[in-house]
Parts: structure tokens; sequence; C-alpha cells
């Protein structure tokens, strides 16, 4: 095979294992792991990303009563945090 051949495969790979994929859609559930109790639990938080429309993104845990939900507003093509860390 000559080297040319090789590099285009290679790029041809590399393109194809470098492709990006996200979750769209307006609910979701997620769990932080418990990884190793020797890994530092924090800081933990969720990232938001929005696209051509402005988005409310409110964080429950209907599970725990005596969590209050936050809530955030974020712009359109804008991104933003909430940091977990505080509620462990």
């Amino acid at each position: 095979m000559n080297l040319l051949l090789k590099r285009i495969l290679f790029i041809g790979l590399l393109s194809w294992f470098n492709t990006a994929q996200a979750q769209i859609d307006t609910l979701f559930w997620f769990a932080a792991p418990e990884v190793s109790a020797s890994v530092g639990d924090n800081p933990i938080y969720l990232r938001f990303m929005t696209y051509q429309n402005a988005s409310d993104v409110s964080v429950s845990v209907p599970a725990n009563g005596g969590f209050a939900q936050v809530n955030l507003t974020i712009p359109a093509n804008s991104v933003d945090s909430i940091n977990l860390t505080p509620f462990l």
C-alpha cells in the first residue's frame, strides 16, 4: 500500500471517529455516578447549550422533597452551567 493511500485511509478513519453527537430534547434524567471513593466528587456541573431558541431549564430532584428546584433561563446560541457541588 503506498503512502498516499495510507494517508487517505488515516484521514478517513479520523473523520469517522471524530463525529460529535449530543442530545436534543426537552426532558433528561441524570445521575452523577460514583466512580471511586478515592476520586474527588467535586465539582459537579450540569452544562447546557442552546441553539437558535432560548431555553428555560429546571433542575429538580423528585426523590428529595428538601431539594429546592433550580431554574435557569439561557438565551439563544448560548451556554451556561449549574453548579451542583453545594447540594452534595
